[in-house]
């Protein structure tokens, strides 16, 4: 792994999430250099960030990093259009507010939103249901017809290569032919990703969404596996940046010491 250097970011109230504790200890069993650090001290500038550190944190955490960084935050791409064959369902961009006037009219819909922030978690908006979160009608919404899930696993790729399997919602296993084909589709648009399939109430193995590298539940993955999907996805954006770097500095020479 390209890093020598991990920080992993520190809850306020002294609770840390798996995912935080499973890096903490994939780099300290590499031997790599670990540090912790709070929210509130990145936004305030106070924590010592550079592009050859690996950093693990919550996505809004994230996100200011990148942009202390000069990172460009990835668009997100639930749904790739290769992958729509394999929705087996409606699936369609709108507005909150569209979602909540479809669901005064009768209609079920799932609901999630669809911007870098995740302002919400993914819910059943029931016909007549009403504004369950505080979010603007505006915000940019994935909506779906709703259908009923036998189980979900997500499969997390690196390199094009599948590196581990983890169940979200326990049960029959997805067809492992239609999974292979599907990472096969992606290609390498993305070094690092999770790909979440489950089966279907008929059996059919279908998409449940595809999630960036960057910022990822592991759901129990194998520690090192973790930190490679991480650091493989965060070393892609860096290098991203700092190519964007040199192309924008005159004579292409780039600004930064380090490219």
């Amino acid at each position: 792994m390209r890093f020598a250097r991990v920080l992993v970011q520190e809850s306020v109230n002294g609770r840390r999430s798996p995912e935080f504790e499973s890096i903490e200890r994939a780099a300290l069993a590499r031997g790599l250099a670990c540090d912790r650090f709070l929210t509130k001290h990145l936004l305030r500038g106070r924590v010592p960030l550079d592009r050859d550190t690996l950093l693990a944190a919550d996505i809004p955490t994230m996100h200011a990093a990148m942009r202390q960084l000069g990172v460009q935050a990835p668009t997100p791409d639930d749904y790739p259009e290769v992958l729509r064959a394999w929705l087996h369902r409606r699936v369609w961009r709108s507005t909150l507010g569209e979602a909540l006037g479809r669901a005064a009219s009768g209609e079920a819909l799932f609901v999630k939103p669809a911007d870098a922030l995740k302002r919400f978690a993914g819910f059943v908006l029931a016909p007549g249901g009403g504004l369950m979160v505080g979010a603007s009608r505006r915000t940019p919404v994935w909506c779906s017809e709703v259908v009923c899930w036998r189980s979900e696993f997500r499969i997390f790729v690196v390199g094009g290569e599948i590196v581990g399997k983890r169940p979200c919602r326990a049960g029959e296993e997805p067809d492992g032919d239609v999974v292979l084909a599907a990472v096969e589709a992606l290609g390498l648009d993305r070094a690092a990703y999770a790909i979440d399939f489950g089966v279907l109430e008929d059996g059919t193995t279908a998409l449940v969404e595809r999630n960036d590298g960057y910022g990822i539940g592991s759901y129990g993955l194998d520690d090192g596996a973790y930190l490679d999907v991480l650091a493989t996805r965060w070393a892609q954006l860096v290098d991203e940046a700092s190519i964007r770097s040199a192309r924008a500095s005159p004579c292409g020479i780039s600004k930064d010491p380090r490219v």
